[in-house]
């Protein structure tokens, strides 16, 4: 549930219609108040990411540490970019997002009926496409959210698998529309366009084994981290092998990701991290000693742009009264409060904003938390209102604006300001 709505006026008071939060468009949810400091580190093209079994640590390629990133969950497995930046980590309660200054922006989405998210990845439009697992693993589905983090498709698949540990590893194909998932040491198939199983890709434990992280590249062929061996680039029909990648001493590879020059890949094996060239095969050790126990890794695909300004402008046209515009902002862990003003030009029509709900989310809690904001009236003047939101934390803070006295079309400014004190 979300907070109770609150209404502050700017003129007479009259009844409004409510708008349940699940209608509100999240078209602005690129947009945010995070109120990043001046001078903030944003996550760069190249930049490597290794989560551990909570925290993730964030390097640049040449093994420079630039900070740990704070776990939302005991036990992540697997960590992915949307389209914009932003970083995603799915744990067994859920799944995570970061700001592109690596600002936790709390629980994205939780899966309905317990679900686990397993392994995670984005297609083009921004959408999160998740494989996860219920109980022991017998129960196998892939799950379709859009970027305000709703289930819009769900499809279980197959087959069965009792206690899978290192199934449902995955990564959509260039197609936009074909899922790649592992089954203990077999690829199979899922075309979402379709919403239907397709043929599988490799079946022959002879050419893959064991395996952790696959990557489809752009080729078609597939990069698998054969556990307990080596890495393998499979030929495009899966029938057989392209390329063995190894270095000395290593045995355990289980996580990779494809660098965005597309001539390269990085690894891990135990707590140890290299960068391979796709044709020749020649590995460099990352610089970095990497003190985790690596439970996903992750290269930024692209330089990310810093997050908006602590400011958020809104302008819209009102004709009539009891008309309303409803807007909804994310908020940041940093951002502890927000001045709302909105702003209009003739003394004779009046304006109120109402109906502040914080759609918060936090770990280990599944759906939406109530949460107790303080509304503070700050100024009121003919042609303007402000008012100040507190008791904030990480999530979606919604309201609306509400037109109480209209004598012409009349058009309306809201500035949204974040404030981390």
């Amino acid at each position: 549930m979300a907070a109770r709505g609150r209404r502050l006026r700017g003129g007479p008071r009259r009844s409004g219609v409510r708008l349940p939060l699940t209608l509100l468009v999240l078209a602005l949810l690129a947009t945010s108040i995070a109120g990043a400091a001046p001078g903030d580190p944003v996550f760069g093209r190249g930049d490597v990411f290794v989560a551990d079994q909570g925290p993730i640590d964030w390097y640049r390629s040449n093994g420079t540490l630039v900070k740990t990133l704070k776990g939302q969950f005991p036990s992540e497995q697997s960590i992915a970019f949307d389209p914009s930046g932003r970083l995603y980590s799915a744990g067994h309660s859920g799944i995570s997002w970061y700001e592109t200054t690596g600002e936790p922006l709390g629980i994205f989405a939780t899966l309905p009926s317990g679900a686990r998210p397993f392994g995670i990845d984005f297609d083009r439009a921004g959408n999160l496409i998740v494989t996860a697992v219920r109980g022991g693993g017998a129960d196998q589905e892939l799950f379709k959210l859009d970027p305000s983090g709703r289930v819009v498709g769900s499809w279980r698949l197959a087959p069965p698998c009792q206690g899978c540990v290192r199934a449902f590893r995955m990564s959509l194909a260039p197609d936009n529309c074909t899922v790649f998932y592992l089954y203990i040491s077999e690829i199979k198939r899922f075309n979402l366009c379709r919403g239907a199983q397709v043929a599988d890709f490799v079946v022959d434990r002879n050419v893959l084994g064991e395996s952790g992280q696959i990557r489809v590249l752009p080729d078609g062929s597939v990069l698998a981290a054969h556990f307990g061996q080596e890495i393998r680039r499979v030929n495009p029909a899966g029938t057989g092998t392209l390329r063995v990648y190894d270095a000395p001493g290593e045995n355990a590879w289980t996580y990779l990701d494809v660098d965005p020059d597309r001539t390269s890949f990085w690894a891990s094996s135990g707590n140890n991290v290299y960068r391979f060239d796709l044709s020749s095969g020649q590995s460099t050790r990352f610089p970095a000693k990497v003190e985790r126990f690596l439970a996903g890794l992750a290269v930024a695909p692209r330089a990310a742009l810093p997050p908006a300004p602590s400011q958020t402008d809104f302008t819209d046209t009102f004709t009539t009264v009891g008309q309303q515009r409803a807007h909804v902002v994310p908020v940041a862990a940093t951002t502890r409060s927000v001045d709302v003003t909105v702003r209009w030009q003739r003394p004779g029509d009046r304006f109120d904003l109402t109906g502040f709900r914080l759609a918060a989310r936090r770990a280990f809690a599944v759906g939406r938390l109530p949460a107790k904001l303080k509304i503070t009236k700050l100024k009121i003047t003919r042609t303007s209102l402000t008012v100040r939101v507190a008791g904030l934390r990480a999530g979606r803070l919604s309201f609306r604006v509400v037109a109480r006295r209209v004598t012409a079309p009349a058009k309306v400014t809201t500035r949204v300001a974040a404030r981390r004190g």
